[in-house]
């Protein structure tokens, strides 16, 4: 029996499906945050699906975070989906060829952010409000996650390659996101946390706002770039400068045009791997 569209790309099942009907085209992971699973409008991966010929397996979730994603038990997961072969088929083995990744964004500019600022009234450049080690010690973290990643998947699935994106400079603001028909409101996040609402001794001034959430993720980007240099079959997507100033839909996620356009930075990467496919 055909499986529901809603779970063609989040279930096994589903992905199985999919395979049988497209015995060509090349077998694809997602995993990640709201840049992969935004439910307002279309997202990375929605915008994906419609560039290129793929089976894919959806497994993000908004607000997750890399640490937590990547953690001991959702890691054997994730590579026990690596490991899999989902269907064998004329003689040929489907297992995942590709895993596309977002993760690292709530980390740095989601719930904990206000951890990684600090008072100090004589400041006068962006980084004196800001907590550089503790960042940096976070930024360890997150590029120790992803070499693990990396090693899990030499493990059961050497060929694979890995892609993940290093999203765009996110722009500091009090617009939440609005879900439920506009009744509940999430966020803002960084607005909240530079604006004293977490932390009431904690202000960062309006003009250093944005340069800080550059500087983030800048240095985010760094780790991922450092690892593409150093472990093989690991592809950093820099997506910085793709979101127009118009494209946000909130301080930290684009409008749909704005996904589209780092869906478009995954596609160049994804030709390069599947020529004929993207």
């Amino acid at each position: 029996m055909p499986v529901p569209d809603a779970a063609k790309h989040t279930t096994i099942q589903g992905l199985i499906e999919q395979i049988r009907h497209h015995s060509d085209q090349p077998v694809i992971l997602t995993e990640g945050d709201s840049w992969f699973s935004f439910p307002l409008h279309r997202n990375v991966v929605d915008h994906l699906l419609t560039m290129g010929h793929f089976s894919v397996l959806r497994l993000e979730k908004p607000g997750d975070e890399l640490l937590r994603m990547l953690d001991a038990k959702p890691l054997r997961k994730l590579k026990e989906h690596l490991d899999r072969t989902y269907l064998t088929r004329g003689g040929k083995d489907y297992r995942a060829e590709a895993l596309l990744m977002s993760g690292g964004g709530n980390d740095l500019l989601g719930d904990d952010l206000v951890l990684y600022l600090k008072a100090n009234p004589a400041g006068t450049t962006a980084l004196d409000f800001v907590e550089v080690d503790r960042v940096l010690d976070k930024l360890q973290q997150i590029g120790i996650a992803y070499r693990q990643l990396c090693w899990a998947r030499d493990d059961v699935n050497p060929e694979c390659t890995i892609l993940a994106h290093g999203y765009d400079y996110a722009v500091p603001g009090d617009r939440p996101v609005r879900i439920l028909w506009g009744l509940k409101k999430l966020g803002p996040w960084m607005h909240k946390a530079m604006n004293g609402e977490v932390d009431p001794t904690v202000f960062v001034p309006a003009q250093h706002r944005r340069a800080i959430a550059a500087w983030l993720v800048d240095e985010f980007n760094n780790v991922l770039a450092t690892i593409a240099a150093s472990e093989r079959r690991f592809v950093h997507v820099d997506s910085r400068g793709s979101v127009g100033s118009g494209e946000w839909n909130d301080e930290i996620h684009p409008r749909s045009t704005g996904f589209e356009k780092v869906a478009r930075k995954f596609e160049g990467e994804l030709k390069k791997q599947f020529p004929g496919f993207f």
